[in-house]
């Protein structure tokens, strides 16, 4: 079990866990909630080339149309349909920016602990982590790691845990 004493924590924040989980949290939750309310979601500052629009079939004029697909397609290929904001929220298709598309960061998956001892177990105040105790087991998350996968799927305390970062 990972003791946070170790990693400086309890001098960062005073002893009280609760309160910086909660602050965590809370920061976390603003983020998230600010990145929903901008209108720019493009994540790299790279040349990367705008989505491509696919038309959609040509369609006998006599016979009574289906409606008409409006697709874009993000860099992974990936085709996203968008006929429903076009049509009913008047989105334009060439206004569409995405990020990486899906599973392009992946997730760290039961991360394996360190105990105190260990080699490779960090010094105190060296690493910022992210802890959370459940049930009485103890876990921290550097947040090195999570800057590069922002997400750890992990299970402690008999309870399924996503920690997010």
């Amino acid at each position: 079990m990972i003791n946070p004493n170790n990693f400086g924590i309890k001098t960062f924040i005073g002893g009280d866990y609760m309160k910086v989980l909660y602050i965590l949290m809370a920061s976390l939750l603003t983020i998230v909630v600010m990145s929903c309310e901008s209108t720019n979601f493009s994540t790299t500052n790279d040349d990367s080339p705008p989505p491509v629009i696919v038309e959609p079939p040509v369609v006998d004029e006599e016979e009574d149309p289906p409606e008409e697909k409006i697709y874009i397609v993000d860099r992974t290929g990936k085709q996203w349909d968008i006929t429903h904001a076009v049509n009913v929220y008047n989105f334009r298709a060439d206004g569409f920016q995405f990020g990486l598309g899906p599973h392009a960061i992946k997730p760290i998956i039961n991360p394996e602990m360190l105990s105190p001892g260990d080699p490779d177990y960090p010094a105190p105040n060296e690493t910022q982590i992210i802890g959370a105790t459940i049930n009485g087991d103890t876990r921290a998350y550097p947040l090195d790691l999570l800057r590069f996968n922002e997400i750890a799927n992990d299970s402690f305390g008999g309870i399924p845990v996503a920690v997010g970062f």
